[in-house]
């Protein structure tokens, strides 16, 4: 494994590491797991880039110290996914701002010590931003989702301290979409429910086919290539094959599109579908137990359903477009 070391200023300046390999080494997932739960958006990218068609040539990890701070960052960083959400980061920092949702998040550290952690989130940002350049001008101009990002990256579940430091520092943002984190525990899923599904329902995993469908009834800026590897479940008309509810884990590990169409709704079936793929699935990225979900502020139905299942609201993040002239 090649590590290129950004040169910088001498003293506590941050260090880059930039691994130009696509999958994510051993050591990286050790740190991320010690930070859990607060690493996992990150942990869970990093994992899911082990296994096949979760990752590209293109794709690179950042590790960012400085000197002998205990303080670090960590990103997965692909620009060349665009369309897609194109880089997920964490900083210790977070560890610092606790649970809850609160808004704005509290920073229980020294100033001399956010200063440190900021530095190191913006040396990763300007790297991506160094690549994105070199990648040429119209990578990635507008995304799936529609949204604008020419000369900008898409970052998804950006921790809110982080978004309003940034801020602060100057840096700017075309777009920002807000989201809570959820968490959950596998072990308080609410096992041994009695199944929503009636005689002519039927259990069953994602088709391409289906993928036209889903697109059309959820707003999912995922390409169809990018769904079709997620780990997903399915509720069929055993007589029409017509997919009537559907779920996908994200390449991040979270709970995502959880989506029952309108006559079948009201029978507990996304919480039972939800569970379900948790339990069969989660085990797939790593064996801490851990599980999330990002539901947007505004939408009271899926918070509820998180709360049904044991969730618990961690903290607020976002889906930021950076723009890289601002760095």
């Amino acid at each position: 494994m090649e590590l290129h070391d950004k040169k910088r200023p001498a003293g506590d300046a941050a260090t880059v590491l930039d691994v130009t390999e696509a999958v994510a080494s051993g050591e990286h997932l050790a740190i991320l797991q010690s930070h859990l739960p607060y690493s996992f958006p990150v942990l869970r990218r990093l994992q899911f880039s082990r296994a096949a068609g979760g990752s590209s040539s293109t794709a690179k990890v950042l590790l960012v110290t400085s000197g002998d701070s205990p303080h670090l960052a960590v990103a997965y960083v692909d620009v060349h996914k665009a369309p897609e959400t194109q880089m997920w980061i964490y900083s210790s920092l977070e560890d610092s701002c606790g649970r809850g949702g609160q808004d704005p998040p509290e920073i229980s550290l020294p100033s001399s010590e956010v200063d440190v952690c900021l530095e190191q989130v913006l040396s990763i940002l300007k790297r991506a931003g160094e690549v994105l350049r070199e990648s040429g001008p119209g990578l990635g101009a507008v995304g799936v989702d529609g949204v604008a990002r020419t000369g900008g990256i898409m970052v998804g579940t950006l921790h809110e301290a982080l978004r309003l430091l940034l801020l602060d520092k100057g840096v700017t943002m075309s777009y920002s979409n807000p989201h809570y984190k959820w968490l959950f525990r596998v072990e308080d899923l609410p096992m041994g429910l009695a199944s929503p599904l009636t005689d002519d329902m039927a259990w069953d995993t994602i088709r391409r086919e289906d993928v036209p469908l889903i697109k059309r009834r959820t707003n999912i800026p995922k390409t169809e290539s990018t769904l079709l590897t997620l780990p997903s479940l399915g509720i069929r008309l055993k007589d029409s094959d017509i997919l009537i509810a559907w779920s996908f884990l994200g390449v991040d590990g979270s709970l995502s599109t959880l989506h029952c169409e309108e006559p079948y709704r009201g029978r507990g079936i996304a919480k039972a579908m939800a569970t379900k793929l948790i339990t069969a699935h989660n085990g797939g990225f790593g064996s801490d137990g851990w599980c999330s979900a990002d539901v947007h502020v505004d939408n009271r139905q899926s918070a509820g359903v998180c709360r049904s299942i044991g969730g618990k609201m961690g903290w607020r993040v976002s889906w930021s477009v950076i723009d890289i002239d601002s760095l």
